[in-house]
C-alpha cells in the first residue's frame, strides 16, 4: 500500500472503461450519497504513481465486466480529488468501500481478484434467493426463475443472488436448489409438458423459467449477462436505461490527465449556463459513440479562460492542436474531417508536450 499524500502529479492516468463510474469531488454527492438506497456501488480510491493500484486494475475492471451492471463499480483517483478521500479517512491506496443498503464498509481482504471484490459487495446485498422445490411446478400462478446448480458449483453463485437483488422490484421469484430431487421433478415435468420420455440423469447446471405456472428452459449461452437479458425478455419487463453521466472538466491539469496523450480526441464544450451537454452535443455524441471521441462539458470554469461560452473545441491527443467549432450545427462536419484525416488543426490552447503553457498560468 501506498501512504496518501495530495500533490499535483502529471502522469498519466489508468484509463478505466465506461462502465466503471469516474467518482469526483463534484460528482460524489449526485452518484452515490443521493442514489437509490437500494443499490450497491464498489468503489476503488487510487493514485498515480502506486504499484499496487496499478496490480489491483485488472481484477477490478475484470470484476465490473463479469457482473455487467448487476454491481455498480466506482473509481476515485486520489492525486486530483482531496475531498472525497479527506471524508472517507483514506490514509493509503489502494483502499475500497462498499456503499450499500445501509451505510459503507470497507473492504479489508488482502486478496484482490475479482471473484472476491463480487462476493463482498454481493454480501452486502439483502438476499432476495428462495430455496426452490417441486411444489414451486405446481403454483399454476406462479412468475419465477430457479436455478438447478450441477456439481460444478460448491454454492450459489454471487451473481445469482446480485440478479434476485436487482429484480426484487417486480413479481418475479427467483429460487435455486442443488438437490437431486428438485432437479428430476423439473425435468421430468418439462419432459412431460414437452410430450416427451423423461430423463431423469443429471444434467449440468440448468434455468428453468416459470411464467404463469408454465415450465420453459432456457438454453442459450449460460453467462449472467445473457440470463440478465433474458429475464427483461421472458417477463416483458422494460430495459432500465442508464443514467447519463456527463463528464465535466474544469482545469488545466484535469485536461493533462483526461486528453493529453490518450487514445481518444477531447470534444470540450464550453456551456457556461447549464454546465451540461445541450441536447444538439448529446446527440452527436451519442452518434460517434464508438469512435475515438471522448466528449465533455466545461461551465463556468474551464481549462482555459480563452474558451468562449458556445464554443466546441475539439483537441488532439498526441499533438499540441485544436480545431474550434462555432457551435453544435458544424461539429459533426469537424468531426467527419477528423476521423477521416484530413481535419484543419490549428495551435493549441495548452502549449508544448512539457506541459508548459501558451497562457503562463499556474496549474
Amino acid at each position: 500500500m501506498l501512504m496518501l499524500t495530495f500533490f499535483p502529479i502529471f502522469a498519466i492516468s489508468y484509463a478505466f472503461p465506461s462502465n466503471i463510474l469516474n467518482l469526483r469531488d463534484d460528482n460524489f454527492r449526485e452518484l452515490v450519497d443521493n442514489r437509490p438506497n437500494k443499490s450497491v456501488i464498489f468503489v476503488m480510491f487510487h493514485g498515480e504513481r502506486c504499484p499496487a493500484c496499478q496490480a489491483s486494475y485488472p481484477e477490478f475492471v475484470k470484476a465490473s465486466r463479469q457482473t455487467n451492471g448487476l454491481i455498480t463499480f466506482g473509481h476515485v483517483d486520489c492525486s486530483r480529488n482531496r475531498y472525497i478521500p479527506h471524508r472517507f479517512h483514506v490514509a493509503s491506496i489502494p483502499t475500497f468501500y462498499i456503499f450499500h443498503p445501509n451505510g459503507f464498509s470497507s473492504y479489508s481482504s488482502f486478496s484482490r481478484s475479482a471473484s472476491k471484490f463480487i462476493s463482498a459487495a454481493v454480501s452486502k446485498m439483502p438476499n432476495y434467493v428462495e430455496k426452490a422445490n417441486k411444489s414451486w411446478i405446481d403454483d399454476r400462478s406462479l412468475n419465477a426463475i430457479v436455478l438447478i446448480k450441477s456439481g460444478f458449483w460448491t454454492s450459489m453463485p454471487d451473481e445469482w443472488r446480485a440478479l434476485a437483488f436487482n429484480f426484487s422490484d417486480h413479481p418475479i421469484k427467483f429460487g435455486y436448489a442443488d438437490d437431486r430431487a428438485t432437479r428430476i421433478a423439473f425435468a421430468q415435468q418439462l419432459a412431460t409438458s414437452q410430450g416427451e420420455s423423461p430423463n431423469q440423469a443429471d444434467k449440468k447446471s440448468v434455468v428453468y423459467f416459470i411464467i404463469n405456472g408454465q415450465l420453459s428452459e432456457y438454453k442459450e449461452r449460460f453467462t449472467f449477462m445473457k440470463i440478465q437479458s433474458e429475464v427483461y425478455k421472458q417477463f416483458n419487463l422494460p430495459v432500465p436505461k442508464k443514467p447519463e453521466i456527463q463528464e465535466k472538466i474544469s482545469s488545466k491539469l484535469e485536461f493533462l490527465v483526461m486528453c493529453r496523450n490518450k487514445p481518444r480526441y477531447c470534444v470540450i464544450e464550453a456551456n457556461a449556463k447549464a454546465e451540461h451537454l445541450t441536447n444538439e452535443t448529446r446527440k452527436i455524441a451519442q452518434k460517434y459513440a464508438k469512435d475515438q471521441l471522448r466528449f465533455l462539458v466545461c461551465g463556468k470554469q474551464c481549462p482555459s479562460q480563452e474558451m468562449e461560452p458556445g464554443k466546441i473545441y475539439i483537441f488532439h491527443p498526441k499533438k499540441n492542436s485544436m480545431i474550434v467549432v462555432s457551435g453544435p450545427s458544424e461539429l459533426s462536419q469537424k468531426i467527419e474531417h477528423v476521423l477521416a484525416g484530413n481535419a484543419e488543426w490549428e495551435p493549441s490552447l495548452f502549449g508544448t508536450d512539457d506541459g508548459k503553457s501558451n497562457e503562463n498560468k499556474e496549474l
